[in-house]
């Protein structure tokens, strides 16, 4: 059973006495409950966040404190990406090497 199955057990309700509106929000939080963040997830949201404050710093109209904000997210960003890609990485080097030398 799930965490919202043994919820709804306690609350004395079944599946069938929710209102469509409730069983969205049970799918939702269902949803939230059964997703697994994997190292994928978490450099693609790093990379849409890169892109986010790409866009944004093309701001004309921005401030010099915007600008060191967004310059600051973006070091902080990258830096964290290539230390999650890193192991990644060098196991690709490690590969592409050993089928040179074979």
């Amino acid at each position: 059973m799930t965490t919202l199955t043994d919820t709804l057990k306690k609350l004395g309700l079944r599946w069938e006495d929710l209102t469509p509106e409730e069983k969205t929000t049970y799918e939702q939080y269902d949803k939230v409950l059964s997703d697994d963040i994997t190292v994928e997830k978490i450099t693609e949201c790093m990379r849409m966040q890169i892109n986010f404050i790409e866009n944004d710093w093309a701001n004309p109209d921005n401030s010099e404190k915007k600008d060191a904000f967004l310059k600051a997210q973006m070091r902080v960003l990258k830096t964290l990406l290539a230390f999650i890609e890193s192991p990644k990485r060098s196991k690709e080097q490690l590969k592409q090497h050993l089928k040179t030398i074979t």
